[in-house]
């Protein structure tokens, strides 16, 4: 009877390992689905910052017109904002840091 314990013990050990190797795969990928979720993240980060940003200044500019009197035209509002210097030096200045960072992830060795 012992012998019998021994053997289903042994025979399930080697079931465990068996399940163990075939659920562990050769290769890695979650180093390269990583990167990948990284640059979607930061992109979307970017616009996230981006679109905030312009938000923020359609909110604060709507509420000036408001103050002194002047119509209030949305597009026109959000073109002016979107065109403006101080949005497109802010803009610029995030995609070189977001692009920056992106790059520097995707150039990382991965260690395995």
């Amino acid at each position: 009877m012992r012998a019998f314990r021994g053997m289903t013990g042994m025979l399930s050990r080697g079931m465990q390992s068996l399940r163990r190797m075939i659920d562990t795969p050769t290769y890695n990928y979650a180093a390269k689905i990583g990167k990948a979720v990284y640059t979607v993240l930061e992109l979307t980060r970017m616009l996230v910052i981006l679109g905030t940003a312009a938000g923020l200044a359609f909110v604060a500019d709507v509420v000036w017109r408001r103050e002194t009197g002047r119509p209030i035209a949305p597009g026109e509002i959000f073109l002016e904002i979107v065109t403006s210097r101080p949005y497109l030096l802010f803009a610029a200045v995030i995609v070189v840091i977001r692009l920056r960072r992106i790059r520097y992830r995707l150039r990382d060795h991965e260690t395995d």
